[in-house]
């Protein structure tokens, strides 16, 4: 057991990727999903509001902001690596300290963005980076109005920038391409940064390098902003707002990680004080904690040992699935004598205990049979878990016990419950019959079963997601749900198809579908593109003559453009800009967010903003589909596998209740015995299933995995009251499984209070399924197994 708890704590990486839960042949608009969904680029934005004070107030933190975030860097590793190595967040000072890449990919507030040395690489391809570049562009009369809109420049506020640049650049293409990489049109320029619409808040919008779920990236990152606004904000009273996936993530895992330790924390103190009160021993209690410890530590060791890892999910839901192993040690010590020795009263427990056992581990086994890494996961975790459970309690214990002789409290119940061990038989019928009626009133009135939308589970207050949704609103950003992906076997081919997808795109603009749609090919055009554009580039003959007529009557210098007629000829001449000229910088930055290379190659990938209507959207690329390009509402395909996961779960565990069925025939050489015993543990899960759903409940993935729980639980409980022993034994089963059953219902009934609905679904499903369970094989399950029966060496060739 220490060997295995070594191994689970120090040799065991606990992974998050949703693959794991994805089929071994899975497609490649799943494999697309996961990656959108793991580091997709809505998920890197952090949204930043400044609210309090005045409007200069803002603007003055805005731009120091700003400009302290974008000096923020991290060493040189890969990004995951980097960022993930930041587990414990540093102060402020160390993060000046580091370098060679930014923390950030964007910082956008309104301001320039791009450093000095990237403005000049990129200053001499502004005519081939210019998407509004057309065949009249460089005749006398576009010249003329273009040179007419400079000299009204030169009399306002932009006068000063206008003068820099006009004798290279009369038309205005560098400040044209920098409004365009800039971000949103839309937004209100005030004192030199965004504000929201009202005037009330200052705006900033972050991209970071890490997926918003990767947390132990994200967690530095957030503590990062934290800490540079406050040495920002100096004495005035302007306020900090975040918002996006990340904060979304923190705050969830917070969230979750509080409500866990608190509710586990009054859950431990019930079942202690419980069964301390009990068997008043803190000995007993102890050995009673074993089993249920050897079989997560077995259990995660043998998935680590067959996967090389464990999903996080398998180690949440499968612990839960264990909570049945704390129910044997508490038949053991029930069935404790002072008249006899610990073996002994193995014994006597021993065959319905293996026949428990094994009947709920083929319920698992079934599992395994998925093409679902993390159900076979899930499936191994559970299997071994309840071996290593049985072998602990069967013979580990009793030498325990042996060698710390104590005397044992006889059992004590009171009269009214004791004659329940002998029910009347109208009591079965009629609970029987009121169950079944219950259940087919779900059929009679039909109501919404399954929920399949996971943003219904999310723990994140309704504020907070108002908040979100009015800042990506405000700046423009793009949706997480809506993206069009986009594969190629180089950079120019990505470029290039993503620049025909522009195309379509923009009608889909002008028809209200979509307000707009960021992409690659905005900072980098393809090669074809430029060159196309190089070939409208006039020579300087006809480019002088142009000029001189446009300049006909305008008060500017003679010679003052001769700058301008050598960079067109310089940008005749030149080789187009390539993907790798642009690396670590800014923009560079940009395009790896939205252009990467993959196993498959590259993908180019187009944010949509402002879906109006995501089903003719859907329809639209239906009927335009093509191989290389792929549409994905994120959320709708999430749901879609979602539901797929939980169809798959169910025929599993459809195929592990005939399993059942059969190894409860073996073990009790009888059909009839079999179902006698499983029938009260389906009415139980009946019941509860119809007292979730007629409560406003819809099952999800959780219900169902809480309800494989209760059904082991319900097959322990009607095992046991269907032995045939002595009263005294029966009595002493009787206080055993009210134990069992008033500790895990005190254990998931406080989950059940939590107000996370993933917790609350557990908790509420398993303390519900627990109480029918027990009252059920109460009042139903009738003798099946004979104590003197030839049992064990069955249950061996078994």
């Amino acid at each position: 057991m220490l060997v295995c708890a070594w191994v689970t704590f120090t040799q065991t990486p606990v992974v998050t990727d949703l693959t794991l839960f994805l089929p071994q042949t899975n497609t490649p608009t799943q494999q697309l999903l996961v990656e959108q969904l793991r580091s997709g680029p809505a998920t890197r934005l952090i949204f930043i509001a400044l609210e309090g004070d005045s409007s200069v107030a803002q603007a003055t933190v805005s731009k120091r902001l700003a400009q302290q975030l974008r000096q923020l860097q991290v060493p040189d590793l890969t990004t995951s690596q980097k960022l993930s190595n930041l587990r414990r967040v540093p102060d402020l000072t160390t993060f000046q300290k580091l370098s060679n890449l930014r923390l950030f990919t964007q910082v956008l507030n309104g301001e320039q963005m791009l450093d000095h040395t990237t403005q000049q690489q990129l200053f001499a391809y502004r005519y081939l980076l210019n998407p509004h570049l057309t065949p009249e562009y460089f005749n006398a009369e576009h010249l003329r109005q273009a040179l007419q809109q400079r000299l009204r420049e030169l009399s306002s506020p932009l006068s000063t920038v206008t003068k820099q640049f006009l004798p290279s650049d009369p038309t205005g293409e560098w400040l044209s391409l920098l409004s365009l990489w800039q971000g949103p049109h839309h937004l209100n320029l005030r004192h030199g940064v965004w504000f929201s619409t009202s005037g009330k808040r200052a705006l900033l919008l972050l991209e970071t390098p890490a997926s918003g779920f990767d947390l132990d990236a994200q967690a530095p990152l957030v503590a990062a902003i934290q800490q540079t606004f406050a040495t920002c904000k100096g004495e005035t009273q302007v306020k900090l707002l975040l918002s996006g996936t990340a904060l979304f993530a923190l705050a969830t895992r917070d969230t979750v990680r509080f409500e866990v330790q608190l509710l586990s924390l009054v859950a431990s103190f019930l079942v202690i004080g419980l069964l301390l009160w009990v068997f008043r021993s803190v000995w007993l209690l102890i050995l009673s904690i074993l089993p249920l410890l050897s079989a997560i530590f077995v259990g995660v060791t043998s998935v680590s040992l067959l996967f090389g890892e464990i999903h996080g999910i398998t180690l949440a839901f499968g612990t839960t699935l264990l909570g049945i192993t704390d129910d044997y040690p508490i038949h053991l010590l029930s069935h404790l004598s002072n008249q006899e020795t610990a073996r002994h009263s193995v014994q006597r427990i021993q065959k319905t205990l293996l026949l428990s056992i094994l009947t709920t581990g083929i319920g698992y086994l079934a599992m395994m049979t998925t093409e679902f890494n993390g159900l076979l996961q899930l499936g191994l975790f559970g299997m071994v878990g309840l071996a290593a459970a049985a072998v602990c309690t069967l013979w580990v214990l009793p030498p325990l016990l042996a060698c710390h002789r104590t005397s044992y409290r006889e059992t004590s119940l009171p009269r009214w419950l004791l004659s329940l061990l002998q029910p009347p038989r109208w009591l079965a019928q009629w609970a029987t019959l009121l169950v079944i009626l219950a259940f087919v009133s779900l059929f009679i009135f039909p109501i919404s079963v399954w929920q399949d939308d996971l943003a219904e589970l999310t723990p994140v207050p309704a504020a907070a997601r108002e908040l979100d949704q009015t800042l990506r609103l405000e700046l423009g950003a793009a949706e997480p749900n809506h993206i069009v992906v986009i594969t190629a076997s180089d950079v120019e081919t990505a470029l290039q198809r993503s620049e025909t997808v522009a195309t379509e795109l923009t009608q889909l603009r002008q028809a209200g579908v979509i307000t707009g749609f960021d992409l690659a090919a905005n900072y980098l055009p393809s090669v074809r593109t430029q060159q196309q554009r190089q070939a409208l580039l006039p020579d300087q003959t006809t480019l002088s003559t142009a000029l001189e007529t446009a300049l006909n009557d305008l008060p500017f210098k003679p010679g003052l453009f001769t700058p301008f007629l050598a960079e067109i000829t310089a940008a005749k001449e030149k080789t187009p800009l390539q993907f790798k000229e642009l690396e670590n910088t800014v923009l560079g930055l940009r395009i790896s967010s939205l252009l990467f290379h993959t196993a498959q190659g590259w993908t180019a990938l187009i944010p949509l903003i402002g879906v109006q209507d995501p089903q003719q959207l859907a329809n639209w690329f239906a009927q335009h589909a093509e191989k290389q390009r792929y549409y994905l509402d994120l959320k709708a395909e999430v749901n879609q596998l979602v539901a797929s996961f939980r169809h798959d779960a169910l025929v599993r565990v459809a195929w592990g209740i005939i399993f059942m069925v059969l190894i409860l025939w073996l073990g009790l050489r009888s059909l009839r015995a079999a179902l006698t015993t499983l029938w009260p543990v389906l009415l139980a899960l009946g019941l509860t299933i119809t007292l979730l759903l007629w409560s406003g409940e819809k099952l999800t993935l959780f219900h169902l995995i809480s309800l494989l729980l209760t059904l082991g639980l319900g097959i322990d409980y009607s095992l046991f009251f269907g032995r045939t022993d002595d009263l005294a034994t029966r009595q002493r089963t009787l206080h055993a499984v009210l134990l069992c059953m008033l500790s895990t219902a005190a254990v998931f009934g406080t989950l059940g209070l939590s107000a996370i609905p993933v917790l609350k679904a557990i908790g509420q499903t398993v303390a519900i399924g627990t109480v029918a369970s027990f009252g059920m094989a109460l009042v139903i399950a009738q003798p099946t197994v004979n104590s003197t029966s030839r049992f064990g060496p069955d249950l061996v060739q078994i």
